[in-house]
Protein backbone atom coordinates (compact mmCIF):
# COMPACT_ATOMS: atom_id res chain seq x y z
CA UNK A 1 0.00 0.00 0.00
CA UNK A 2 1.34 3.48 -1.08
CA UNK A 3 1.73 6.59 1.63
CA UNK A 4 -1.20 7.83 -0.35
CA UNK A 5 -3.45 5.13 -0.06
CA UNK A 6 -2.56 4.68 3.76
CA UNK A 7 -3.41 8.64 4.49
CA UNK A 8 -6.59 7.83 2.29
CA UNK A 9 -7.64 5.61 4.74
CA UNK A 10 -6.77 7.61 7.76
CA UNK A 11 -8.89 10.20 6.63
CA UNK A 12 -11.75 7.59 7.26
CA UNK A 13 -14.14 5.98 4.28
CA UNK A 14 -15.43 8.54 1.27
CA UNK A 15 -18.71 9.84 0.68
CA UNK A 16 -20.45 7.58 -1.56
CA UNK A 17 -18.07 4.92 -0.99
CA UNK A 18 -19.81 1.60 -2.50
CA UNK A 19 -20.46 -1.49 -0.96
CA UNK A 20 -20.21 -5.29 -1.49
CA UNK A 21 -23.15 -7.59 -0.49
CA UNK A 22 -21.54 -10.34 1.51
CA UNK A 23 -23.33 -13.30 3.26
CA UNK A 24 -24.07 -12.61 7.14
CA UNK A 25 -22.92 -15.65 8.59
CA UNK A 26 -19.36 -15.26 7.13
CA UNK A 27 -18.72 -12.71 10.27
CA UNK A 28 -20.73 -14.25 12.41
CA UNK A 29 -21.33 -18.11 12.19
CA UNK A 30 -18.15 -18.63 10.35
CA UNK A 31 -15.96 -16.08 12.27
CA UNK A 32 -13.77 -17.97 14.94
CA UNK A 33 -14.11 -21.44 12.15
CA UNK A 34 -11.38 -19.57 9.97
CA UNK A 35 -7.57 -21.41 10.09
CA UNK A 36 -5.97 -18.04 9.36
CA UNK A 37 -6.21 -14.41 9.20
CA UNK A 38 -5.03 -15.35 4.99
CA UNK A 39 -7.78 -17.34 4.66
CA UNK A 40 -10.38 -14.90 5.58
CA UNK A 41 -8.47 -12.35 3.64
CA UNK A 42 -8.19 -14.60 0.45
CA UNK A 43 -12.55 -14.82 0.94
CA UNK A 44 -12.77 -11.32 1.21
CA UNK A 45 -10.76 -10.91 -2.38
CA UNK A 46 -12.93 -13.86 -3.90
CA UNK A 47 -16.25 -12.20 -3.00
CA UNK A 48 -15.23 -8.93 -4.02
CA UNK A 49 -13.83 -10.55 -7.65
CA UNK A 50 -17.17 -12.28 -7.89
CA UNK A 51 -19.30 -9.27 -7.12
CA UNK A 52 -17.32 -7.51 -10.30
CA UNK A 53 -18.39 -10.94 -12.42
CA UNK A 54 -21.46 -10.58 -15.04
CA UNK A 55 -21.58 -14.45 -15.34
CA UNK A 56 -24.64 -15.81 -13.46
CA UNK A 57 -23.31 -17.92 -11.42
CA UNK A 58 -20.70 -15.95 -10.93
CA UNK A 59 -17.21 -17.89 -11.12
CA UNK A 60 -13.61 -17.13 -10.87
CA UNK A 61 -11.03 -19.15 -12.40
CA UNK A 62 -7.87 -19.97 -10.39
CA UNK A 63 -5.41 -18.20 -12.51
CA UNK A 64 -7.49 -15.14 -11.87
CA UNK A 65 -7.52 -15.05 -8.30
CA UNK A 66 -3.57 -16.64 -8.20
CA UNK A 67 -2.15 -13.28 -10.29
CA UNK A 68 -4.38 -10.47 -8.74
CA UNK A 69 -1.85 -8.19 -6.58
CA UNK A 70 -3.55 -8.80 -3.59
CA UNK A 71 -2.99 -12.92 -3.01
CA UNK A 72 0.82 -11.69 -3.66
CA UNK A 73 0.45 -9.23 -0.43
CA UNK A 74 -1.47 -11.42 1.23
CA UNK A 75 1.18 -13.98 1.10
CA UNK A 76 4.17 -12.32 0.71
CA UNK A 77 5.20 -13.74 -2.95
CA UNK A 78 6.59 -16.80 -0.58
CA UNK A 79 4.93 -19.91 -1.57
CA UNK A 80 1.67 -18.58 -3.27
CA UNK A 81 0.37 -21.41 -4.53
CA UNK A 82 0.98 -23.94 -2.43
CA UNK A 83 -0.70 -21.82 -0.01
CA UNK A 84 -3.26 -20.67 -2.02
CA UNK A 85 -4.62 -23.90 -2.38
CA UNK A 86 -4.67 -24.38 1.19
CA UNK A 87 -6.74 -22.03 1.90
CA UNK A 88 -8.93 -22.71 -0.81
CA UNK A 89 -9.36 -26.36 -0.10
CA UNK A 90 -10.12 -25.15 4.01
CA UNK A 91 -12.84 -22.21 2.19
CA UNK A 92 -14.30 -25.76 0.67
CA UNK A 93 -13.86 -27.92 3.76
CA UNK A 94 -16.14 -25.28 5.37
CA UNK A 95 -19.16 -25.45 2.68
CA UNK A 96 -18.15 -21.88 1.98
CA UNK A 97 -17.17 -22.13 -1.78
CA UNK A 98 -17.16 -24.97 -4.15
CA UNK A 99 -13.91 -25.63 -6.00
CA UNK A 100 -14.85 -27.05 -10.32
CA UNK A 101 -12.01 -28.98 -11.14
CA UNK A 102 -13.22 -29.81 -15.07
CA UNK A 103 -9.67 -28.14 -15.79
CA UNK A 104 -7.20 -29.15 -12.96
CA UNK A 105 -4.91 -26.47 -13.36
CA UNK A 106 -7.64 -24.12 -13.29
CA UNK A 107 -10.53 -24.57 -11.51
CA UNK A 108 -13.14 -22.39 -11.42
CA UNK A 109 -14.32 -20.81 -7.65
CA UNK A 110 -17.75 -20.76 -6.78
CA UNK A 111 -19.70 -19.55 -3.39
CA UNK A 112 -21.38 -22.39 -2.16
CA UNK A 113 -24.95 -20.86 -2.69
CA UNK A 114 -28.28 -22.93 -3.73
CA UNK A 115 -28.42 -21.57 -7.00
CA UNK A 116 -24.87 -22.24 -7.83
CA UNK A 117 -25.63 -25.93 -6.51
CA UNK A 118 -28.36 -26.44 -9.16
CA UNK A 119 -26.31 -24.88 -11.91
CA UNK A 120 -23.83 -27.70 -11.47
CA UNK A 121 -26.51 -29.99 -11.20
CA UNK A 122 -28.14 -28.63 -14.19
CA UNK A 123 -25.31 -28.61 -16.70
CA UNK A 124 -24.76 -31.67 -15.45
CA UNK A 125 -21.10 -31.81 -13.48
CA UNK A 126 -19.80 -34.26 -11.98
CA UNK A 127 -19.44 -33.20 -7.97
CA UNK A 128 -19.90 -34.76 -4.76
CA UNK A 129 -21.12 -32.29 -1.96
CA UNK A 130 -21.02 -34.63 0.57
CA UNK A 131 -17.83 -33.24 1.62
CA UNK A 132 -18.42 -29.86 1.56
CA UNK A 133 -22.79 -29.19 2.96
CA UNK A 134 -22.78 -26.29 4.72
CA UNK A 135 -22.99 -27.01 8.27
CA UNK A 136 -26.74 -28.12 8.96
CA UNK A 137 -26.38 -25.84 12.76
CA UNK A 138 -25.28 -22.87 10.27
CA UNK A 139 -29.12 -21.70 9.20
CA UNK A 140 -28.42 -17.97 8.95
CA UNK A 141 -26.12 -19.01 5.78
CA UNK A 142 -29.02 -20.58 3.73
CA UNK A 143 -32.39 -19.42 2.74
CA UNK A 144 -34.45 -21.72 4.81
CA UNK A 145 -35.51 -18.70 6.82
CA UNK A 146 -35.34 -16.40 4.07
CA UNK A 147 -38.75 -14.89 2.64
CA UNK A 148 -39.58 -16.67 -1.12
CA UNK A 149 -39.28 -13.57 -2.60
CA UNK A 150 -35.75 -13.18 -1.64
CA UNK A 151 -35.06 -16.63 -3.01
CA UNK A 152 -36.62 -16.75 -6.27
CA UNK A 153 -35.17 -13.25 -7.43
CA UNK A 154 -31.59 -14.77 -6.36
CA UNK A 155 -32.75 -17.82 -8.20
CA UNK A 156 -33.88 -16.45 -11.61
CA UNK A 157 -32.69 -12.94 -11.85
CA UNK A 158 -29.35 -12.28 -9.81
CA UNK A 159 -27.68 -11.64 -6.56
CA UNK A 160 -29.24 -9.24 -3.86
CA UNK A 161 -27.67 -6.44 -3.73
CA UNK A 162 -28.34 -4.07 -0.57
CA UNK A 163 -29.85 -2.04 -3.01
CA UNK A 164 -32.30 -4.85 -4.45
CA UNK A 165 -32.61 -6.17 -0.96
CA UNK A 166 -34.12 -3.01 0.33
CA UNK A 167 -36.87 -2.36 -2.97
CA UNK A 168 -37.85 -6.33 -2.21
CA UNK A 169 -38.71 -4.98 0.99
CA UNK A 170 -40.18 -2.14 0.57
CA UNK A 171 -42.58 -3.76 -2.24
CA UNK A 172 -43.54 -7.07 0.53
CA UNK A 173 -45.19 -3.49 2.41
CA UNK A 174 -46.94 -2.67 -0.81
CA UNK A 175 -48.12 -5.47 -2.93
CA UNK A 176 -49.20 -8.78 -2.48
CA UNK A 177 -46.12 -11.73 -2.01
CA UNK A 178 -47.66 -13.91 -4.92
CA UNK A 179 -47.79 -10.84 -7.27
CA UNK A 180 -44.31 -10.05 -6.59
CA UNK A 181 -43.37 -13.88 -7.54
CA UNK A 182 -45.38 -13.79 -10.52
CA UNK A 183 -43.81 -10.62 -11.83
CA UNK A 184 -40.80 -11.96 -11.08
CA UNK A 185 -41.91 -15.52 -13.24
CA UNK A 186 -42.54 -13.02 -16.27
CA UNK A 187 -39.23 -11.33 -15.95
CA UNK A 188 -37.52 -14.34 -16.02
CA UNK A 189 -40.03 -16.08 -19.02
CA UNK A 190 -39.15 -12.59 -20.59
CA UNK A 191 -35.33 -12.80 -20.15
CA UNK A 192 -35.63 -9.04 -18.70
CA UNK A 193 -33.94 -9.27 -15.83
CA UNK A 194 -34.01 -6.56 -13.65
CA UNK A 195 -35.98 -5.29 -10.80
CA UNK A 196 -37.10 -1.83 -12.41
CA UNK A 197 -38.98 -4.29 -14.63
CA UNK A 198 -40.66 -6.10 -12.39
CA UNK A 199 -41.88 -3.05 -10.49
CA UNK A 200 -42.87 -1.69 -13.96
CA UNK A 201 -45.38 -4.85 -13.75
CA UNK A 202 -46.67 -4.51 -10.11
CA UNK A 203 -47.60 -0.68 -10.71
CA UNK A 204 -49.17 -1.71 -14.18
CA UNK A 205 -51.03 -4.67 -11.74
CA UNK A 206 -51.97 -1.83 -9.09
CA UNK A 207 -53.21 0.60 -11.94
CA UNK A 208 -55.24 -1.30 -14.28
CA UNK A 209 -55.84 -4.81 -11.94
CA UNK A 210 -53.88 -7.99 -12.44
CA UNK A 211 -56.56 -9.69 -15.07
CA UNK A 212 -57.85 -7.07 -16.93
CA UNK A 213 -60.54 -7.77 -19.15
CA UNK A 214 -60.52 -6.88 -23.06
CA UNK A 215 -64.06 -6.55 -24.46
CA UNK A 216 -64.29 -9.60 -27.75
CA UNK A 217 -65.42 -7.49 -30.83
CA UNK A 218 -67.16 -10.73 -32.06
CA UNK A 219 -70.01 -11.67 -29.20
CA UNK A 220 -69.42 -8.26 -27.02
CA UNK A 221 -67.77 -10.76 -23.96
CA UNK A 222 -64.59 -10.11 -21.84
CA UNK A 223 -61.72 -11.87 -22.13
CA UNK A 224 -58.59 -11.66 -19.97
CA UNK A 225 -55.45 -10.79 -22.23
CA UNK A 226 -53.27 -13.25 -23.11
CA UNK A 227 -50.16 -13.62 -20.88
CA UNK A 228 -47.98 -12.98 -24.28
CA UNK A 229 -50.01 -9.30 -24.72
CA UNK A 230 -49.40 -9.08 -21.06
CA UNK A 231 -45.41 -9.41 -21.49
CA UNK A 232 -45.48 -7.20 -24.28
CA UNK A 233 -47.40 -4.49 -22.84
CA UNK A 234 -45.13 -4.51 -19.32
CA UNK A 235 -41.99 -4.48 -22.04
CA UNK A 236 -43.17 -1.59 -23.79
CA UNK A 237 -44.01 0.57 -20.13
CA UNK A 238 -40.71 -0.72 -19.11
CA UNK A 239 -38.94 0.90 -22.29
CA UNK A 240 -41.21 3.74 -22.27
CA UNK A 241 -40.13 4.27 -18.59
CA UNK A 242 -36.50 3.77 -19.30
CA UNK A 243 -36.49 6.29 -22.27
CA UNK A 244 -38.22 8.88 -20.00
CA UNK A 245 -34.96 8.78 -17.59
CA UNK A 246 -33.10 9.05 -20.69
CA UNK A 247 -31.38 5.56 -20.56
CA UNK A 248 -31.77 3.03 -23.88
Amino acid sequence: MTREQNNQLNKGLPFGVKYVPTPAPLFSTYLDKYESLEELKVLLKIIHSLYLKKDFPAFLHYDELISDPAILRIYKNENINEKLIESLSQLEKKGIILLINENENNPRIFLNTEQVRNYIIKEGIEKDFSHNKVDSSLTDFTSENQNPVITTYENNIGYITPIIYENIHNALKEYDEKDILDAIKIATENNVRNWKYIETILQRWTSEGKERGNRNERDGTFRRDSEENRSDEFYKEYVRKQKSKGRK
